[in-house]
């Protein structure tokens, strides 16, 4: 149950990034990493450590969403992820 959990909120990130990238609302382009980071912290995503509930971990690693594919970034992949 609790690997479910992580999956869905997980796909549940990686939508709502897609969708507002898509969109134009979540603006991260030639900027900073601490300043996406911050960005994405104050839009309420959470990291990869707030997810795994690991301490120990960096607690600003938003990697799952970052090094996605530019062909992540279509509306037929967000349609995909909600499925």
């Amino acid at each position: 149950m609790k690997l479910l959990k992580k999956e869905a909120a997980v796909l549940e990130n990686k939508s709502r990034f897609i969708t507002e990238l898509i969109s134009g609302d979540l603006k991260i382009q030639n900027k900073p990493k601490d300043e996406v980071v911050k960005i994405l912290q104050s839009r309420s995503y959470q990291s990869q450590t707030q997810i795994e509930d690991s301490p120990t971990q960096n607690r600003d690693n938003f990697d799952y969403l970052l090094s996605m594919s530019f062909w992540s970034l279509t509306q037929e992949r967000v349609e995909q992820l909600r499925q």
